[in-house]
């Protein structure tokens, strides 16, 4: 009796992992894929890309970066070369906010991805803000089935359809439905608590699948979703509104390496700003569809040269960005003072003003790359990277802060990665000190929180925090293996 209770209790507790979709243990079945299908031979191929989230082009600061239109329109290119019938498909999220830099990253990815033949996107609710601003060739290859403006009129079409030939030689029909999955609102997509002062009204996206679900597949063979929305809940979405082949996802997570089984949707995702491609190669059942499934993830490299057609492109970007060189001032390369200016007194001191008391310290700073970070910007080829405040916050100290570096203002004493890019602001404590008195505090062992907001995974992809510290701690003993 006892046996039986325990395996009634443990039937029970395996039955939640899954139904209990509202506690995260959504039911997942990973596919279980033969060896790798060559995208030659494949009935179909898509590479699919989202949550680009402004990434234009990599910063060029570091070797190795990833990413970039220009490469990803080459990748395209020769992808297209061997594989004619390639789908390339955008899942949302061009667009990571409002204003400064943003209000130009944007529309260069729109014009990038429609003059790369995209065949197919959706809009996350960031992009609304472009929606006014898309030109015609913009708007021909966008879908979003649950978006309509106030009026209830809808700006862009439920489903694109697409046709392309298998391997065979036999003609498919793609259907791709574009769904806005995350509110603009700040609340799940529901047309009755849309603000009425707001120009957009968003559906239910499980209301609206399941009415164009069946619309589509009249006239497709094959039903693909671009979801501009998380992974989990794409996946209570192909449970509650069947009935779609593949659910692309466009706004969290990596690049992935494995294909996720729901029922009989395969999901996939690549919302990594556009620093990996991933193709789908695809083989069709005899009744046109899909039955096995096969990823190939490429970084995108320097092993990509940049596409001429995007070169004119990614320049403009820059101009854009970059203030008027005549709004820049030059630095001057007076010598360091022995104390503190009037002129210069702020929050920030500067490095030179840490150098009387901590001399073995800033000298060995001056042997780091972290001293002369700007440099890099200021020998770009183009001259724009020094006057792009995106570029240049993360190569001074105390950046667009009273009384820091501007580049109306640029300090010369702040240029470069500082000592209070690392440590925090010294004024006070300088003017403690030149006052006979105790300096006040400063943050003494700075951590790997500190170093990783300007080494992202944009910027310096392969930061490691143990390999890099000793390049820039002050104590140190023999040589150290040069940094790539």
């Amino acid at each position: 009796m006892k046996r039986l209770f325990y395996a009634i209790v443990f039937a029970l507790a395996v039955g939640a992992l899954f139904v209990c979709r509202d506690c995260g243990l959504t039911q997942v079945a990973r596919a279980e894929l033969p060896p790798a299908i060559p995208p030659e031979s494949a009935d179909m191929l898509i590479d699919f890309l989202g949550a680009s989230r402004g990434y234009v082009e990599p910063c060029g600061c570091h070797s190795g970066q990833y990413g970039g239109i220009a490469r990803w329109a080459t990748y395209l290119k020769q992808s297209r070369a061997k594989n004619p019938q390639e789908l390339a498909l955008f899942a949302g999220g061009a667009r990571l906010g409002q204003g400064g830099p943003m209000d130009e990253q944007a529309p260069t990815l729109w014009d990038a991805y429609t003059r790369m033949k995209f065949d197919a996107g959706t809009l996350a609710a960031e992009d609304l803000a472009d929606v006014p601003k898309l030109t015609a060739a913009e708007k021909a290859w966008i879908t979003v089935a649950n978006l309509t403006d106030a009026s209830g009129k809808a700006p862009f079409p439920a489903a694109l359809y697409k046709r392309r030939m298998n391997h065979a030689g036999k003609p498919v029909r793609i259907g791709i439905i574009g769904i806005l999955g995350d509110s603009p609102f700040g609340t799940m997509p529901n047309p009755r608590i849309s603000p009425v002062d707001q120009p957009w009204r968003v559906a239910d996206p499980t209301a609206t699948l399941k009415k164009v679900i069946p619309e589509v597949r009249k006239k497709a063979d094959i039903v693909i979703v671009l979801y501009a929305g998380t992974r989990r809940l794409a996946q209570n979405l192909s449970q509650d509104a069947p009935g779609a082949d593949i659910m692309v996802v466009g706004l969290e997570g990596a690049a992935d390496t494995v294909v996720e089984k729901m029922d009989n949707t395969a999901i996939v995702q690549n919302p990594d700003r556009g620093r990996f491609a991933v193709a789908m190669s695809i083989l069709l059942d005899k009744a046109g569809r899909p039955a096995q499934f096969s990823l190939q993830t490429t970084p995108i490299s320097d092993a990509l040269k940049d596409d001429p057609e995007m070169i004119p492109l990614v320049a403009a970007y820059r101009k854009k960005l970059a203030v008027p060189p005549a709004s820049v001032a030059a630095s001057t390369g007076a010598a360091p003072p022995t104390t503190t200016p009037a002129a210069y007194r702020s929050e920030w001191a500067g490095s030179f003003a840490c150098s009387s008391c901590h001399a073995a310290e800033f000298n060995q700073w001056k042997t780091t790359k972290h001293a002369i970070a700007m440099n890099t910007l200021e020998k770009q080829p183009d001259g724009t990277a020094a006057r792009r405040p995106d570029c240049v916050k993360c190569h001074v100290a105390a950046f667009d802060r009273p009384g820091g570096f501007t580049l109306s203002q640029p300090r010369w004493d702040l240029k470069g990665v500082g000592c209070e890019s690392c440590h925090g602001p010294a004024g006070a404590h300088v003017e403690a000190r030149l006052k006979g008195l105790a300096g006040a505090p400063m943050l003494r062992n700075p951590g790997k929180a500190v170093c990783v907001t300007c080494h992202t995974k944009d910027n310096s992809p392969t930061f490691d925090y143990a390999k890099y510290l000793p390049h820039i701690q002050h104590i140190h003993s023999g040589p150290l293996p040069e940094l790539k």
